[in-house]
């Protein structure tokens, strides 16, 4: 899985954003619990800031990412996300909302970083915004219950009935 989100990475710094996708769609398929458990669990998490660091760096320089490019941030969130770079993901995808505030998918992993780094408020902002826009939603529900859950909310009614 690291050498596909290597290539991604290389990729989007060449700005081949389809390849990056791809690249970076096959290591979901390969191990889907990789984005968020990944950075924890390895023992080199500094290494991977290191290289969230250098890569936000370069591919700022030498991407062709344009300003307007919506799907190029959120490919650009995910990577960091992959990384472990928390930070450099929610500013990827809070550019992404900035440039489209109707795309579902870059608020909603907005919320999840949100959520993972304790921005608790912020997160809850963005869900109400995608239950405004789509609220059929199923994965709006999911990331409510995680939040509340990390608050610590979930106990208590779970604990009341």
């Amino acid at each position: 899985m690291e050498i596909l989100n290597i290539r991604a990475l290389a990729e989007l710094s060449r700005g081949r954003l389809r390849a990056a996708k791809g690249a970076l769609d096959l290591a979901m398929v390969m191990q889907p619990d990789y984005a968020d458990g990944h950075a924890r669990a390895s023992p080199n998490c500094a290494d991977r800031r290191e290289q969230g660091r250098r890569f936000g760096a370069s591919s700022t320089r030498r991407s062709r990412l344009r300003r307007t490019n919506v799907d190029g941030w959120v490919l650009r969130g995910d990577l960091n996300r992959q990384l472990g770079n928390q930070d450099a993901a929610r500013i990827a995808y809070q550019k992404a909302v900035e440039i489209d505030p109707r795309n579902t998918t870059a608020r909603l992993d907005l919320a999840a970083v949100e959520i993972n780094t304790k921005y608790f408020a912020e997160a809850a902002t963005e869900l109400e915004a995608v239950r405004k826009i789509d609220p059929r939603n199923v994965t709006t529900a999911y990331l409510k219950a995680l939040l509340e859950f990390r608050q610590g909310r979930l106990r208590r009614h779970a604990g009341s009935r």
